[in-house]
């Protein structure tokens, strides 16, 4: 119900309704509000459940989870695939970008 209040907040805001700009701005922060802190709510009670639900923890585990960087051709054509390898390339990389 706040999102939808929010948006239609948003809409009369961009229409040119300057006196809705602070009622705006304190909707956006208790939406971001209530939703980080209901994240945080269903993680813990996830976490609490592991051992009789594992299929939840490991659904939620799954979607935090990354996956690595796959292998990576060199200036001079040879592929690596290995951690040490891809990580200094990567470094030579953001060297010479960031130089």
């Amino acid at each position: 119900m706040l999102k939808a209040k929010k948006e239609y907040i948003y809409k009369r805001l961009k229409a040119g309704d300057e006196a809705l700009r602070p009622l705006y701005h304190e909707l956006v922060r208790t939406v971001k509000r209530l939703t980080r802190k209901a994240k945080s709510e269903y993680e813990l009670r996830v976490a609490s459940q592991a051992k009789t639900d594992a299929k939840g923890f490991f659904q939620l585990y799954k979607t935090k989870s990354r996956e690595e960087i796959g292998p990576l051709r060199t200036a001079n054509g040879e592929i690596v695939s290995s951690a040490e390898e891809i990580s200094r390339i990567m470094n030579d990389y953001f060297l010479t970008v960031f130089t």
